[in-house]
């Protein structure tokens, strides 16, 4: 009993203390260049949708240009805060 305590604790104690990597350049670029399937540089309409919803349930601040697109700068900008971990 007192092993599953400590193994609890332990647990506890390791999920407060490790903070959660933040998405790489390398990873970022790699979404983009999924998401950008028109290779136009600007995320627009329905393909856009996903990301912006992400963006504003992430609670955090972007200088987003327009509020129906997305540009490569600002998605590496959300993407690299982890506002996308849910997509």
């Amino acid at each position: 009993m007192n092993m599953f305590y400590g193994a609890t604790a332990l647990a506890l104690v390791l999920g407060f203390a490790v903070p959660a990597m933040a998405a790489s350049e390398a990873d970022c670029k790699a979404r983009w260049d999924k998401a950008d399937v028109s290779k136009s540089g600007t995320l627009e309409g329905k393909a856009a949708t996903a990301y912006l919803d992400a963006i504003a349930k992430s609670g955090k601040k972007y200088d987003l240009k327009a509020v129906d697109k997305l540009s490569a700068t600002e998605f590496m900008a959300a993407c690299k805060d982890d506002a996308f971990k849910t997509i």
